[in-house]
């Protein structure tokens, strides 16, 4: 399917819904209203933005009755959720055809505005974020560079938290030996807000005893404390404390035969005697300082987080990581009738301290400087803005040479709505943005566990997306449409050749595809979401030794995706909610040739969840997740799978609101 024929498809698609929901649907009141869009940082509205979204308030997740964040993005969003190397703490989150492996690079998550994307190749760190707690989730996709610079290529994840809470206790246990327990605990007043979040969970494993006689179990406990103040009418300032402690273990990976006779196994490979531990323990602290007077907004943020990793493979000697990372922030909002002007500026200085053989501090720092314009006139919402940023890199070893790379990349965003009239509006926007390498992208590996070895500095990908789309509402329906292309050079990959694994670049890529999004209120008990991407992921040119992978598609890149909720409103005490996920099959992981005979097999998930109000301050869960078990997996090649969602998981849980 060709970028021409989506925009055709995206047409029709729109007669069409516009035109049955107006034959069908009669006056009720209108349920489902434009939603503001606050990671724009003018508040704005979804309907009138110049740019793809997906917007899911608190309501929305506690609906979805998901027990944790990646349950709700993989679950009920367009996004594609999957475990790092079986590690369900770690898990990648990517969109936009970037593919399995490294997706989760080229998209921005923030949380609270404070980046959490990594200097190096874990993904953004997620788990310790308690779903109770969550205000909304904005999801933008092909936009971003400008206000979030590095890694925006694909868009931008941006999570809220609540200021102002109830206080509540919430108790669940489930199979596999679950067991969770959220409290949190507000105080407010006329100028202040105190709030707690603390969050407790145990698991017992899925998988049999390794040589050890250590399960694939985990705890994880979490604590966090906010205070928001109004210091003066004009000055709000929100201080934020917050810890994290984690053990977990992970097994490795099976053959396919292993995999399809037992995933629960420890398999037959020699490193698969025991599973992998690893152990977080991070600390962070937000300050944000905000100020309105007359037409400007004036906000000051500043994060710190230290974090310690340790990990421990196949009973070996641990490997610590230990990570410093500052972020501040400066940015100036102009509002003055129809004109919004937002321009800032970004220092993040990001460090990392490796111990074994090679003791080494890598770093990777960047400065930036941005601005960004919104302007409205009659039925049209006019968007511009550019970023520039400077990114520095450092490595210091004792037992290679000292290395140094700057990068200087820019960015820049323009784009146009139309209200055609009070239910449809159409927008398009073009995006430049870039990827800077993170710091492992310059070592290489080899299969005789050697350690990692210093190649070279790499080259940053660089993307230009053009979307178009649109968005149409009724009383009872609200429906988004975007087709996009985007054409890249130097798309960052990890190239296998014989058994060494090395870091390099794409020269030319590209990817187009179709995203829709549809809300549907059948009546006031029944409504519906679906999502549903198509998606196409093709390598131009690109040589890497002997191979050629011209005209292959990039591996791990479903073309098919689709999510669709049911939400039935049994009475006004009681609600279900009933979820089905589903990925096409696509090449595995590592299949750059798009020749392996394994492939990545579909993803199948059934979920259902329900609720029961008994009181104003009682709530009885219940959740199924992979009702039907079906076997999932993440294939990296031939006869390396690690096991993924293939159990039943059941549970059950108590909110008390006092």
């Amino acid at each position: 399917m060709k970028f021409t024929q989506l925009c055709v498809v995206a047409a029709v698609s729109a007669l069409t819904f516009s035109t049955a929901s107006n034959a069908i649907l009669g006056p009720i009141p209108i349920y489902l209203n434009p939603t503001k869009i606050e990671s724009s940082i003018f508040a704005t509205d979804d309907f009138k933005s110049t740019f793809a979204s997906e917007i899911y308030t608190g309501a929305d997740i506690k609906k979805s009755g998901s027990s944790d964040i990646f349950e709700f993005l993989g679950q009920n969003t367009s996004l594609v959720v999957t475990p790092a190397s079986g590690n369900p703490f770690a898990q990648k989150i990517n969109t936009r055809g970037f593919g399995l492996t490294n997706g989760y690079e080229n998209i921005v998550i923030t949380l609270n505005g404070r980046r959490l994307n990594n200097i190096d190749s874990n993904p953004q760190y997620l788990a310790n974020l308690d779903i109770n707690n969550i205000k909304k989730i904005e999801i933008t996709k092909g936009s971003g560079s400008v206000i979030y610079g590095d890694g925006a290529m694909a868009g931008g994840i941006h999570i809220y938290t609540k200021t102002k809470n109830n206080s509540s206790v919430k108790v669940s246990v489930g199979n596999y030996g679950a067991k969770n327990v959220s409290t949190v605990v507000g105080f407010s007043d006329e100028s202040m807000d105190l709030t707690y979040v603390g969050s407790r969970a145990e698991f017992g494993g899925f998988n049999e005893a390794d040589a050890t006689g250590n399960k694939d179990k985990s705890t994880n406990d979490n604590d966090k404390i906010t205070l928001s103040a109004n210091v003066t009418n004009n000055t709000e300032v929100t201080l934020s404390k917050g810890t994290s402690n984690v053990d977990t273990r992970y097994p490795g990976n099976l053959t396919t035969a292993e995999f399809n006779d037992n995933p629960t196994q420890m398999g037959s490979r020699l490193y698969n005697s025991t599973y992998t531990q690893q152990k977080y323990k991070i600390n962070n602290v937000d300050l944000s300082v905000e100020n309105k007077k007359n037409k400007f907004t004036t906000k000051f943020d500043y994060s710190f987080e230290d974090k310690e990793s340790t990990a421990m493979q196949n009973g070996g000697a641990p490997s610590v990581s230990k990570y410093n990372t500052n972020q501040k922030k400066i940015t100036v909002a102009y509002k003055d009738g129809n004109l919004d002007v937002v321009s800032g500026v970004s220092a993040f200085d990001n460090e990392r301290l490796n111990t074994g053989s090679d003791t080494n501090t890598t770093s990777k720092d960047s400065k930036s400087v941005f601005s960004k314009a919104v302007y409205k006139l009659d039925k049209n919402t006019y968007s511009a803005g550019a970023r520039k940023e400077v990114v520095d890199y450092k490595y210091v070893s004792s037992t290679n040479p000292t290395e140094l790379r700057e990068n200087k990349l820019t960015a820049f965003d323009i784009g146009i709505n139309r209200s055609i009239d009070d239910n449809l509006s159409v927008f398009s926007n073009y995006n430049s943005g870039f990827q800077a390498p993170n710091i492992d992208n310059f070592f290489k590996f080899n299969s005789g566990y050697t350690g990692q070895e210093f190649n070279e500095f790499m080259e940053p990908a660089k993307i230009k997306t053009l979307n178009v789309g649109l968005s149409h509402k009724t009383d009872k329906t609200k429906t988004k449409l975007t087709v996009f292309k985007s054409s890249l050079t130097n798309e960052i990959y990890l190239h296998k050749e014989g058994s060494t694994w090395t870091n390099t670049n794409l020269d030319k890529s590209h990817k187009y595809g179709l995203e829709l999004q549809n809300k549907y209120v059948v009546n006031p008990k029944v409504n519906t979401n679906l999502n549903y991407n198509y998606t196409v992921a093709k390598i131009d040119k690109e040589t890497q030794g002997s191979d050629v992978y011209d005209g292959n598609n990039l591996p791990g890149v479903s073309k098919h995706n689709i999510s669709l909720g049911v939400n039935y409103k049994i009475s006004d005490k009681s609600k279900l909610n009933i979820t089905q996920k589903w990925r096409s099959e696509t090449y595995a992981a590592e299949d750059f040739s798009n020749t392996d005979v394994q492939k990545q097999t579909a993803f199948k998930s059934l979920d259902v969840s329900g609720s029961h109000k008994y009181s104003k301050d009682v709530e009885f869960s219940m959740s199924v997740q992979n009702l039907l078990e079906n076997k999932n997996g993440f294939w990296l090649r031939n006869d390396v799978v690690t096991p993924n969602n293939f159990t039943r998981n059941i549970n059950v849980g108590v909110e008390y609101k006092f």
